[in-house]
C-alpha cells in the first residue's frame, strides 16, 4: 500500500468521500464517457483488440503491454514506452533519451522526480506494473481538485498542483483558482507527496469496493470527466 503523505486525516477522508461519491455516478457510465481513442496500427505481434467500447479495449491494451513489457528486453521495453508516451498519450515532446530513462530507471527513482515529467513516466509506470502504479496526468490533477469543490462541502481542502495542459475549458477553471472556495486554506500537496497521495486514494477506494485492480477504472473516470467536473465546480462557485 502507498505511503500516505502528510496530509491530515480530515482532509483525506474529505478527497476520499468526494471521489467515493463521484465514482458512484462516474463508473456506471464509464463505458460512454471515456473515450480515448488506440491509434492504429498497434505495432506490436500478437495484439488484438479485446472488447467493443473503447474503455474496454484501453483496458485490454494496458493489459496486454503489461505482459509484453514483463517478457521483454531492454530495447523492446523502450519501443514500448515511446509508443506508449508518444503515440498513445499524444506526448511527443520527450526525445528517445528521456523515454529510454524512464523504461529502464527504477520506480522508486522515477518517484523521486517529484511531478517532473510525471504525465509521460507514470504512463510507463502504469504498463510496468499496473497493480502498483496509474497515469497522473493534468486532466486527472484537474479533476482532483475539481471533484472536492462538486461533490464536497463546495470548499476545497487539498490542493493539487496543475500540471501543464492545452484544455481550453481546464485552463479556464485553472484561471480562476483564486476565487474557489478554499483555495487559500487548503492544505496543499508538496510535489514529492501528491502522486503517492494518488495512489493511496485509489487503493482506498479499491478496498472499500473489495476489488483488487479496478484503481486504473478510477483513474480513467477523473480523466474523462475533467470537463464536466471543471465545469460543474465553476457552477457552484457562482
Amino acid at each position: 500500500m502507498s505511503e500516505v503523505p502528510a496530509v491530515s486525516d480530515a482532509a483525506h477522508e474529505y478527497v476520499f468521500a468526494c471521489l467515493t461519491a463521484f465514482l458512484r455516478d462516474a463508473l456506471p457510465v464509464l463505458a460512454r464517457t471515456y473515450q480515448w481513442k488506440i491509434p492504429e496500427p498497434v505495432p506490436f505481434d500478437a495484439y488484438e483488440p479485446r472488447g467493443t467500447t473503447r474503455l474496454d479495449q484501453n483496458l485490454g491494451l494496458r493489459s496486454f503491454l503489461a505482459d509484453r513489457w514483463a517478457k521483454a528486453n531492454a530495447e523492446e521495453r523502450f519501443e514500448i514506452a515511446r509508443w506508449y508516451v508518444r503515440d498513445w498519450g499524444h506526448v511527443r515532446r520527450n526525445g528517445d533519451a528521456r523515454l529510454r530513462d524512464y523504461a529502464e530507471r527504477e520506480p522508486v527513482d522515477l518517484l523521486k522526480r517529484r511531478l517532473a515529467g510525471i504525465a509521460s513516466w507514470s504512463k510507463v509506470l502504469a504498463i510496468r506494473d499496473p497493480r502498483r502504479f496509474a497515469i497522473y496526468d493534468a486532466r486527472v490533477a484537474t479533476s482532483l481538485n475539481a471533484v472536492q469543490l462538486a461533490y464536497g462541502d463546495r470548499e476545497l481542502k487539498v490542493r493539487f498542483d496543475r500540471l501543464p495542459g492545452r484544455n481550453k475549458t481546464l485552463n479556464v477553471f485553472w484561471s480562476k483558482r483564486e476565487e474557489w472556495a478554499g483555495w487559500k486554506t487548503a492544505q496543499r500537496i508538496e510535489s514529492a507527496d501528491a502522486y503517492s497521495l494518488y495512489l493511496n486514494i485509489l487503493e482506498g477506494q479499491n478496498r472499500l469496493r473489495r476489488r483488487a485492480e479496478d484503481w486504473h477504472l478510477y483513474e480513467m473516470a477523473l480523466f474523462a470527466a475533467a470537463e464536466e467536473l471543471a465545469q460543474r465546480a465553476l457552477a457552484k462557485e457562482k
